[in-house]
């Protein structure tokens, strides 16, 4: 098998982790016969330093002539207080709208040899955890229109526009209950239908009961933000809910970033311990979702 990969080292420790992956690719390359050529792109800040924008057109070309991209990290304090339009971010969701990368998958395994250091409760962590979060990546409010920064009635107001369509979510819901079938047929979707169209949309799309019968899966709804008492044991409280028998959890663009982090935070002791460090209040906050944890 000849491949081309585009590699993109991207900025902080992005580098650092490409160089390791190019290492068990080439190994598995030399193992199994395969022949992979790479490609290197930048995006992200490195671009701004060498191009002056976050995702050149040459470098997309490369990425879009490509048979897969490798990709680092993007951002940084550096690059903080540069225009929005061109932040390193920009190159991350231009290159996700540009490749049709709309299905984001996070799985959370949790190793019985770290369930005591878990963030979830012993009782609850005894049972494990082993489920996939599937994030939708180019809708929502992150690429939605119109959004601006402008002065009404002598004050700034800054808007974002969150929407959906039909096709969007079924093909999201279509990704989810596909890989929950080749797991244990339990499919969750994270939603707040009680205040946003957006999610009465996606519970009222055909394609959620199509999906039902034609994958033959077990469904269930519930809403970001809130405990169903009796339905599911949180898997981190308070700022995001996700039963834990479930299989794949199926989340908007917004949810699923947060639904994500939460997984990883309940299974990854290393993770929690360097999330609550990055916000400078690992004491206080440790403390405060161990206490809601163990009500």
């Amino acid at each position: 098998m000849e491949k081309t990969i585009a590699v993109i080292r991207g900025d902080g420790i992005g580098p650092e982790i490409v160089n390791e992956a190019i290492k068990v690719l080439n190994k598995i390359a030399a193992k199994y016969g395969h022949t992979f050529r790479y490609v290197e792109v930048d995006m992200g800040g490195a671009a701004i330093d060498k191009w002056g924008e976050p995702l050149p057109a040459a470098m997309l070309e490369r990425c879009l002539a490509a048979d897969s991209v490798l990709l680092g990290a993007v951002g940084g304090p550096k690059w903080d207080n540069i225009e929005p339009a061109r932040r390193p971010e920009k190159g991350l969701l231009g290159i996700r709208k540009a490749l049709g990368l709309f299905a984001n998958l996070r799985p959370a395994l949790l190793l019985p040899e770290l369930a005591g250091a878990c963030l979830l409760r012993s009782d609850i962590a005894a049972r494990g955890l082993d489920l996939i979060v599937v994030r939708e990546l180019t809708g929502d409010i992150y690429f939605g229109e119109p959004r601006a920064i402008e002065e009404r009635n002598g004050l700034r107001v800054g808007y974002n526009t969150m929407i959906y369509d039909e096709n969007e979510i079924r093909r999201i819901a279509k990704v989810a209950f596909e890989t929950a079938r080749q797991r244990r047929k339990k499919v969750c979707s994270v939603e707040k239908s009680n205040v946003l169209e957006t999610s009465r949309l996606l519970l009222g799309a055909e394609g959620m009961s199509v999906f039902l019968i034609e994958f033959q899966v077990k469904g269930d709804h519930v809403l970001h933000c809130g405990l169903r008492r009796g339905e599911c044991a949180p898997l981190i409280a308070p700022a995001a809910v996700i039963p834990v028998g479930a299989s794949v959890g199926v989340a908007p663009h917004v949810l699923g970033g947060i639904q994500g982090h939460a997984a990883a935070l309940a299974k990854d002791p290393l993770f929690h311990i360097r999330f609550l460090l990055l916000f400078g209040r690992g004491a206080p906050l440790l403390c405060a979702l161990r206490i809601r944890l163990d009500t």
